[in-house]
């Protein structure tokens, strides 16, 4: 950095501000400055000698100190409470007038699939025949007569699972769009918010780790398109097809040996 001896020259003749005005400590600093600037131009010509860069403090490492500082802190805390599963229960279709009587005057809270994990970016329609595999049939599907009496506006959903995990938990998973999306929906009571992505991707964990699958049948309704489709697995390859709506002579699967007993 080069200053102008020209610069300093005209500070120093300036005419200094009246004493009554400044301290003893100003007057001091002033007369100091202006002997150390003589004493510069006497000695290297009214240039000033190139110094390194020095380092100023932005905001940003302030907030590195802290976070810095508080991840040291959390060092030997206690750990956070692990959520684990060690009862669950399938509600199945013939359960749920018991559940909504345990739990349809709480207030719910729904995690939808909005995160890049591969339950959240796998298709639908393989979440569905994991779950088949693993869990048996849904506790209601589009489907089922009762389900389509009872849908709402804006409620058109393929298939629901209802759990309770640990006798008091309640969880229901849904598809998020039918056979044309990605992940599903979780919802949970709301005293369970906090960890509700914790419960569902401890839950879900056996989909991923195993590539089982089972057939199903499923049917959705696109109240946009105005049409039904048949959607399933066929123990081979996925299917969907249009279809006029779902009848009396609908393709019913025959049980597996654990669901022939509900």
């Amino acid at each position: 950095m080069v200053i102008s001896w020209c610069a300093l020259a005209i500070y120093m003749i300036t005419p200094p501000v009246d004493a009554s005005g400044q301290s003893i400590v100003d007057i001091y600093r002033r007369q100091q400055m202006l002997r150390e600037v003589q004493q510069h131009l006497k000695s290297n010509g009214g240039r000033y000698a190139i110094r390194p860069p020095r380092f100023l403090p932005a905001p940003l490492d302030t907030v590195r100190g802290l976070r810095s500082a508080t991840s040291d802190s959390a060092v030997g805390s206690e750990p956070v409470s692990v959520m684990q599963v060690q009862r669950w229960q399938r509600v199945p279709k013939l359960g749920q007038s018991w559940f909504r009587k345990e739990f349809s005057d709480r207030n719910w809270v729904f995690l939808g699939n909005d995160r890049v994990t591969p339950l959240d970016t796998m298709m639908t329609r393989d979440i569905r025949a994991r779950l088949q595999e693993h869990f048996g049939k849904p506790t209601r599907t589009l489907g089922d007569f009762d389900a389509r009496a009872g849908i709402g506006e804006g409620e058109i959903f393929e298939f629901e699972y209802w759990f309770v995990l640990n006798d008091t938990i309640p969880l229901i998973i849904t598809d998020v769009n039918g056979p044309f999306e990605r992940g599903v929906v979780a919802s949970t009571v709301v005293e369970h918010a906090t960890k509700l992505l914790q419960i569902r991707d401890l839950f879900l964990s056996p989909l991923l780790t195993s590539d089982r699958r089972a057939p199903y049948v499923d049917y959705y309704y696109d109240d946009e398109l105005v049409q039904w489709y048949r959607a399933g697995f066929n123990g081979e390859v996925f299917f969907l097809e249009p279809i006029s709506s779902p009848g009396m002579n609908r393709p019913i699967l025959p049980p597996r040996n654990d669901e022939a007993r509900e």
